[in-house]
């Protein structure tokens, strides 16, 4: 391959990131694509996401169509519709697609027979090949079953077609007895984003006490590509007034504050962040508070505004590493990492933060619990136990802090009952899992979604792997959980499996699936939120490419 391990590298890294090598089919639905679609059946498999991209680069490289363009490059230019125009990974495959074409050069003969002009002379053939051909042993079948009674041809066509029929059903329609193809999502698919948002909203509130031109030089600095800044006619008092406004605008983060009369040079700010796309497992604070330099704070809300939009390997690396042992900003450190794939340095980070702090933080170890889930999990096949331990001290350590409020407890009461229900696949059943949930809705006191979620899915999923389950018990939970604001989206996709494995009508399931795709737009990043979409799509048209696009 004539083309340069720095262009191959940059190439393999940036296709990893589309997400769309996950799987062979992901990656086959891109090959609908009238200018790719006569290599879609012949797509090479591996066993992983490397070796995929690795001999799908390969392959392609070394096909060209009629016009003798490079199926490669052809295939990165329709990789980059998938993408809104305005994200970096549109215009870094667009640029990759370019950068090749200048190294690739355009063939000017055809190389696949499948793509050959109709126009091309037929080339002579002997009797050994026409004798090999198939058509001459169907033409020779065809004259043959002319010769049958009319009856008789008559009933094989039906024969044909109503086998043919079954064998589709079967092939595209999910089973319930066990072996149902979409099961519910593992915590390791949930914890990788893949793609950036177009745009975020911030808002920067009045600045009590503080300079006028101090407001200016944020609203100023921070405003990008990806963030559009917005400067409020009012102050806040407190974080519930802030976040009021934040989701009554929907905006991604609203910046308040004041400046220190005492002291000219240092302002306290809190940064309310949205929860969009982020995973429910992970622990994200609502409110960054920073008192610091003005030049600290464009910085730091530097390093916020881009988690919020998705740049996590510049919000980990530059702008959240300028931070002076703030736990939330720490923490921000350490899911951006974790986001971004990088399991271990994730882990390192996370271990620190609890280092400086006077009492430990049980968002910590939940966050850690998660990390160290996802990078065991990357090197075993079974699902991993070692983030057990690190849910069980988030639980003590939230319990036991004075002014605790018990939803860290909550979540990894949840995230111990999904480890505990994916390893039964190896131990078998067991209620530990169920107990959880339990002790997850004790302890919310009636103030969160999640362990009414945890319940549902409890059921939902010894329902697909061949248990009997209570459907109007799970139905009650999935009806207690929409009265949350903290509800998952995900809500919304089990609500519609639910009554797809209860057998209801039609537009009853299809109805919530078109909900959960709908309100996954935002949130179509999470590597599994890009297979539940599929899967949803899947369910309402059986033989339907997967929707979405970033």
């Amino acid at each position: 391959m004539d083309i340069s391990s720095e262009l191959i590298n940059k190439l393999q890294e940036k296709l990893e990131l589309t997400g769309y090598f996950d799987d062979k089919g992901l990656l086959q639905a891109i090959f609908v694509d009238s200018r790719i679609y006569a290599w879609q059946d012949r797509l090479p498999e591996a066993d992983h996401v490397d070796g995929r991209i690795k001999k799908t680069i390969d392959y392609l490289y070394n096909h060209h169509n009629n016009q003798g363009e490079n199926v490669l490059v052809l295939f990165l230019e329709v990789l980059q519709d998938q993408f809104d125009p305005e994200t970096a990974l549109h215009h870094e495959l667009h640029q990759l697609a370019k950068d090749l074409r200048q190294h690739i050069p355009k063939q000017s003969v055809v190389v696949d027979d499948k793509e050959k002009p109709l126009t091309e002379e037929p080339t002579p053939t002997t009797d050994l090949d026409v004798h090999k051909n198939p058509m001459f042993w169907l033409n020779g079948l065809w004259q043959h079953v002319l010769q049958w009674p009319r009856w008789v041809r008559w009933s094989g066509l039906v024969g044909i077609v109503l086998v043919v029929g079954i064998i589709t059903w079967g092939i595209m329609t999910p089973n319930s007895d066990g072996s149902d193809p979409f099961p519910p999502p593992d915590l390791h698919d949930m914890v990788l984003n893949t793609c950036q948002r177009s745009s975020i909203q911030v808002a920067v509130a009045e600045l009590p006490n503080c300079p006028a031109s101090q407001r200016n030089q944020l609203v100023k600095t921070w405003p990008d590509k990806n963030a559009k800044v917005i400067s409020l006619f009012q102050s806040f008092k407190d974080s519930d007034d802030a976040r009021k406004v934040r989701e009554d605008n929907s905006y991604d983060l609203v910046v308040w504050g004041e400046c220190s009369p005492s002291m000219s040079d240092t302002m306290t700010l809190n940064y309310e962040l949205g929860h969009k796309r982020k995973p429910d497992q992970l622990y994200e604070p609502d409110t960054v508070s920073v008192t610091d330099t003005l030049d600290m704070q464009v910085k730091i809300g530097l390093g916020i505004i881009s988690y919020q939009y998705g740049d996590y390997s510049n919000s980990a690396r530059q702008a959240l590493n300028v931070s002076k042992n703030i736990r939330e900003v720490e923490l921000l450190k350490g899911n951006s990492l974790l986001f971004a794939g990088d399991h271990e340095s994730a882990i390192k980070t996370y271990r620190q933060i609890n280092k400086f702090l006077p009492t430990d933080w049980a968002a910590v170890y939940n966050n850690l619990g998660v990390a160290n889930f996802n990078q065991e999990l990357s090197t075993d096949e079974e699902i991993p136990t070692i983030g057990l331990d690190d849910f069980n001290r988030a639980i003590k350590t939230d319990l036991e802090d004075e002014n605790g409020q018990d939803d860290i407890a909550v979540l990894a009461h949840v995230n111990r009952s999904l480890v505990l229900l994916q390893k039964q696949r190896y131990s078998g059943p067991s209620s530990k899992a169920k107990d959880h949930c339990d002790d997850a809705l004790d302890l919310s006191h009636g103030s969160s979604a999640k362990p009414y979620i945890c319940l549902a899915f409890y059921n939902l999923f010894n329902h697909i792997h061949g248990e009997e389950i209570d459907f109007k018990q799970t139905e009650v939970y999935l009806d207690e959980a929409i009265e949350y604001k903290d509800v998952p989206t995900m809500q919304l996709y089990w609500r519609g499996l639910l009554h797809y494995e209860r057998d209801s009508d039609i537009s009853e399931y299809n109805k919530h699936f078109l909900d959960f795709i709908k309100a996954m737009k935002d949130r179509a990043c999470l590597k599994t939120d890009k297979n539940h979409i599929c899967y949803a799509n899947s369910y309402i048209n059986p033989s339907g490419a997967c929707p979405y696009k970033n």
